[in-house]
């Protein structure tokens, strides 16, 4: 991602969590608790840029690391190779969420 990109979802990422932090209960310190890993190198307090308009509408995208990475990819070639018995057989993300059987 570009320097500007990454401005862009900062301030993005920034005035969700605004949004969100307004909205939600008060919690003390001692019931939180960091994951490590959970937040992104660029997504820090520094690169706010002032605090969301109560009016806007933010709309975010979050990609998620899949359980199976190989299942997935070997999915993914067996709906695209022709001939195989999956092929065109797309997962619905109703399926595609589900548990793993």
């Amino acid at each position: 991602m570009g320097q500007r990109t990454h401005r862009i979802a900062a301030a993005l990422g920034a005035g969700f969590i605004a949004s969100v932090a307004a909205f939600a209960p008060a919690a003390s310190a001692s019931s939180r608790v960091a994951v490590a890993g959970s937040v992104p190198s660029w997504a820090r307090s520094a690169a706010a840029v002032g605090a969301p308009s109560p009016a806007a509408s933010v709309q975010l995208t979050i990609f998620l690391a899949p359980r199976d990475r190989a299942g997935l990819a070997a999915f993914v070639r067996a709906v695209s190779t022709p001939g195989n018995r999956l092929y065109h057989r797309y997962l619905t993300g109703a399926r595609y969420r589900a548990p793993v059987r």
